[in-house]
């Protein structure tokens, strides 16, 4: 696990911490079937007919980080995957608190993770219908503003039965103070917290899901819990999401189960300070350039994913404004593609851009972004042109 240990603290010596430049879904599941790709490709920008006002740049980076172990014989046995965080905000002092909470957690799982890596080593991998084992924790970044960082996602883990377990997990960041956010610091007073739980049991009658009959018992027990410790909620940009792992409030077929409470419901019952801000929609649209050393210096302030190492370098640009930027890695499994959200920033505009090292191809995409045009979402591919053997947009259909 020093191996590990080593990995988190390398990752994060590559990025810087604040915002440089020349002075210095809404889908809630962490793994997102992607449709398949569409032949049109972006070359026109839409004109602006209402200019968004600037919006100060926040983003975070979150790198996928596989650690493989192998037996003698070279038999894959064991895979240990997190993420390490990097994150541009105007206030040095409050990325390093976030930054620093976020690495103490994946620090403690490591114990654990070092148990089934052992186990793995102990198995027979020999044996017929022997599965490697797996430790995961993935996150994707559900908001990103001024006022909270929301975070969501699963440790998965496979082990002795060869069959996955999965636990929600979540995250959430006073972006002002850099302060761990909690189910009572969110809310406007604790009398409050059993309107709450009520909101949720009527999300959840509206939902699809099948439910067991006594699921609100569970719900209000969910509810009964220490306030001041609970982290087990997040925001998106249109409310604020509970959610419940297999078997809590519903079969295992059912997965995880996340319900939404729209903003304004939650009036008055969480802080002003968590709801987003009033924003006019943005009507422009990312366009990608090659990298040059020196175009960085035409940019007031830049982001920076490094998604593949030596990768290939391109920068993302717009002449207007962008909003809700997400930037996903894709990963095939049994023909089936899955996204998971490596970066995310809230808005980038004429002097702003993304640098985006990558590996690329002209067939199978290893990556996609979303951005909302209109106040819409939009979702693309990153495509190598082989004609012009630069990188393109392919607009999913």
């Amino acid at each position: 696990m020093k191996k590990f240990c080593a990995c988190i603290l390398a990752f994060n010596l590559i990025f810087s911490l604040c915002a440089c430049g020349k002075g210095g879904s809404s889908t809630h599941s962490p793994e997102t079937t992607v449709p398949p790709v569409s032949a049109e490709i972006i070359t026109t920008v839409p004109p602006d007919s209402v200019l968004p006002s600037a919006e100060t740049l926040y983003s975070i980076s979150m790198p996928i980080i596989t650690e493989s172990f192998s037996a003698e014989d070279d038999t894959p046995i064991f895979s240990f995957e997190y993420q390490s965080m990097h994150l541009i905000h105007p206030d040095r002092d409050v990325a390093e608190k976030i930054i620093s909470d976020y690495d103490g957690r994946v620090e403690n799982i490591l114990p654990e993770a070092q148990q089934l890596q052992e186990a793995a080593k102990n198995a027979d991998h020999t044996s017929a219908g022997f599965v490697p084992y797996i430790y995961r924790t993935q996150y994707n970044t559900t908001r990103i503003d001024q006022g909270v960082l929301s975070l969501y996602g699963q440790i998965v883990q496979v082990g002795e039965t060869g069959r996955a377990t999965q636990q929600g997990v979540a995250l959430n960041y006073n972006m002002v103070t850099g302060d761990v956010l909690t189910l009572g610091s969110i809310l406007y007073h604790i009398d409050f917290k059993d309107e709450l739980c009520e909101l949720l049991i009527d999300a959840l009658n509206a939902s699809d899901y099948f439910l067991y009959d006594d699921y609100q018992e569970t719900v209000r027990a969910r509810f009964a819990r220490d306030e001041s410790t609970d982290e087990d909620f997040y925001f998106t940009r249109t409310g604020l999401c509970f959610y419940f792992s297999p078997y809590e409030i519903a079969p295992f077929v059912s997965g995880n189960i996340v319900a939404e409470i729209p903003y304004h419901l939650l009036t008055g019952i969480i802080g002003d300070e968590f709801f987003p801000a009033e924003r006019i929609n943005s009507n422009g649209m990312l366009t990608i350039q090659a990298f040059r050393d020196d175009i960085l210096e035409q940019y007031d302030q830049f982001s920076e994913i490094i998604a593949t190492e030596n990768g290939q370098k391109i920068l993302l640009t717009t002449d207007s404004a962008v909003q809700d930027i997400r930037i996903m890695q894709l990963q095939w499994r049994d023909d089936v593609m899955t996204a998971k959200t490596v970066f995310a920033a809230n808005s980038i505009g004429s002097t702003d851009a993304i640098l985006f090292e990558g590996t690329f191809s002209e067939d199978m995409p290893s990556f996609m972004i979303s951005y909302y045009i209109g106040g819409v979402e939009q979702q693309f591919y990153f495509l190598q042109d082989s004609e012009t053997d630069s990188i393109v947009l392919s607009v999913i259909q």
